[in-house]
């Protein structure tokens, strides 16, 4: 999640919530989370993913495990 607050940094607080928002989360759950080390589940991650118009990657919410989640996205950095 410290991907996704990182990339609510520049925007204002309003700005922040409607990303949120279109997310289907809560600034304020994206806070705790990232505060506990909390990870997203799969399907927040491709909400945020979409919310963010891809600026923040599942590879960036799920750094460990990313690969087994989607496997897909796997072969896809080996043929790029």
């Amino acid at each position: 999640m410290r991907a996704f607050l990182d990339y609510l940094k520049p925007f204002s607080e309003d700005e922040r919530k409607t990303i949120c928002e279109r997310a289907g989360t809560t600034l304020a759950y994206v806070r705790k989370a990232t505060y506990t080390d909390q990870q997203a589940g799969p399907e927040l991650c491709m909400r945020i993913v979409r919310a963010t118009n891809n600026e923040v990657t599942r590879q960036a919410l799920r750094p460990g495990d990313w690969a087994r989640i989607w496997p897909e996205l796997k072969r896809q950095r080996a043929v790029a």
